[in-house]
């Protein structure tokens, strides 16, 4: 009879939905001017890192997913405001979908230019502010023995020194 007990106060506790939490101050400092200039990629920070050796791209992808299941501020979700201010909230869910993709630049002319030349695109798009991922990663392949790994996060869940905090995590 104790166990049962236990387990339906257990799920007593357990929110019907992820808790939603006011942004800060900052955030909602960045969340404004991004809201004023919606198609800008100025808010993202990233670049690329270069991995020299060989990399086994599933293994990369799962150490990836961890680090976000690591660190909160990388399962960030916006969610829209419902108060007279609209300004949003936000969510940290267990779990975020999170895909990278795994690019083969190896058969180009020049890997290196065309991956360079992918990844400048994928930095100066902007982020869709509400309900997904304001992250994202992909693995460049070059070589055998070279790859590329893109980062690209809005401002509103990290900021420069967070993300060289972030490298180390996964290195």
């Amino acid at each position: 009879m104790k166990t049962s007990t236990t387990a339906i106060f257990a799920e007593e506790l357990v929110p019907a939905r992820p808790l939603s939490y006011p942004l800060t101050s900052p955030q909602r400092e960045i969340w404004f001017d991004q809201a004023i200039h919606e198609r800008s990629s100025m808010y993202n920070i990233g670049g690329y890192i270069h991995i020299a050796g060989a990399v086994d791209p599933e293994r990369f992808v799962r150490a990836v997913k961890l680090l976000a299941r690591k660190h909160d501020c990388l399962r960030t979700v916006l969610v829209k405001g419902e108060s007279a201010d609209d300004v949003p909230s936000q969510m940290f869910p267990a779990e975020l979908p999170l895909h990278v993709p795994v690019r083969d630049f190896s058969r180009h002319a020049d890997p290196h230019a065309a991956a360079l030349e992918w990844m400048q695109a994928r930095l100066d798009e902007p982020f869709e502010l509400y309900g997904g991922p304001l992250l994202h990663f992909e693995l460049l392949k070059i070589g055998p023995s070279c790859c590329y790994w893109l980062i690209k996060m809005h401002h509103i869940i990290v900021d420069g020194w967070s993300i060289a905090l972030l490298c180390r995590s996964l290195g």
